[in-house]
C-alpha cells in the first residue's frame, strides 16, 4: 500500500527507497516459503517501482500463476499486467477479479478511474468485458 501511496503522490525518491526495502523483505520471505503469493507480488511491484520490467514480469507471471481467491488481490495483478503492457494477462486477472461479487462502484472505478489500468482500457476487450458485467447487474434487480 505504501508503494502505491507513494506513487500517486508522485513522491518519486521515497517511492524508490520504500521499493527497495519491500523489495529485499520480500524476497526474505519467499526464501522462506516459495508459496508466499503475497510476497510474489510484493517483488513482481517492487521491481515496476525500480524500473526492473524484466524482474516484475517475471514475478508478475509467476504470481499470476497461484489459485488466489481475493478479488482485491487478483485485481491489483491485473493492473500490474496492465502498467507492464501485458494486456491478454490484464484481461484475463481482471476477468477473474470482476467474477466475485461485483458493484457498479466497482465498474466504475475500473472503467473511469483507476490510472493503472490505462493501457488495458485501450483494447477493445476491455469494454466488452465490461459491458458483460454491468449487463449482468442489470440483470439483477437487488443491485
Amino acid at each position: 500500500m505504501l508503494l502505491t501511496c507513494a506513487s500517486a503522490l508522485k513522491k518519486t525518491d521515497e517511492l524508490k527507497s520504500y521499493a527497495a526495502k519491500a523489495l529485499n523483505l520480500a524476497k526474505r520471505r519467499v526464501s522462506l516459503n516459495p508459496h508466499d503469493f503475497i510476497a510474489v507480488g510484493i517483488i513482481a511491484q517492487a521491481s515496476y517501482f525500480l524500473g526492473d520490467l524484466v524482474e516484475a514480469r517475471h514475478w508478475t507471471t509467476i504470481v499470476s500463476a497461484f489459485d488466489i481467491d481475493d478479488r482485491y488481490y487478483i485485481y491489483n495483478i491485473a493492473c500490474l499486467h496492465s502498467q507492464l503492457g501485458s494486456i491478454d494477462e490484464s484481461l484475463d486477472a481482471l476477468e477473474r477479479s470482476l467474477s466475485y461479487q461485483t458493484t457498479d462502484y466497482d465498474l466504475h472505478y475500473i472503467r473511469v478511474i483507476d490510472p493503472d489500468l490505462e493501457l488495458v482500457r485501450k483494447d477493445p476487450r476491455f469494454d466488452e468485458l465490461l459491458a458483460r458485467y454491468e449487463s449482468q447487474m442489470l440483470d439483477q434487480p437487488d443491485k
